[in-house]
C-alpha cells in the first residue's frame, strides 16, 4: 500500500511539472529513488551531468528530478540550474558529482 502511495505522489508531481508555466518548463525528468547525496546509483548527485558514460543525455538547464528522501520520508523536486555556483548544502542545494 505504501508503494502505491509513492507512485501516486510521483505521478501527481510529474503532472504538475508538465503543466507548469513556461518559465519553469522542464526539458527532461529524472528520478532519484534512493535519496540526494552519496554519489552512488539512485542518488540525485550521481546523475551523469555531461553524458560521460555515453548513456545518452547531457543535463540541461531546468531539467527536473523527483527524489525520494528516505530520512524525511518526503518526495522532493529539484530543478537543475546550469549556471549555479552555489556550494552543495543538502537538502537545499545538491551539486552533481563530477
Amino acid at each position: 500500500m505504501q508503494d502505491m502511495k509513492h507512485k501516486i505522489k510521483y505521478l501527481i508531481v510529474f503532472l504538475l511539472l508538465i503543466f507548469a508555466s513556461p518559465s519553469y518548463a522542464i526539458n527532461y525528468l529524472f528520478v532519484a529513488p534512493d535519496g540526494m547525496t552519496g554519489g552512488t546509483t539512485g542518488k540525485l548527485d550521481n546523475i551523469d551531468q555531461c553524458d560521460a558514460d555515453g548513456s545518452g543525455y547531457d543535463l540541461q538547464n531546468k531539467d527536473a528530478c523527483l527524489v525520494w528522501d528516505q530520512s524525511s520520508l518526503k518526495h522532493l523536486v529539484y530543478i537543475y540550474n546550469s549556471t549555479s555556483e552555489a556550494a552543495e548544502s543538502s537538502p537545499d542545494v545538491i551539486a552533481p558529482d563530477t
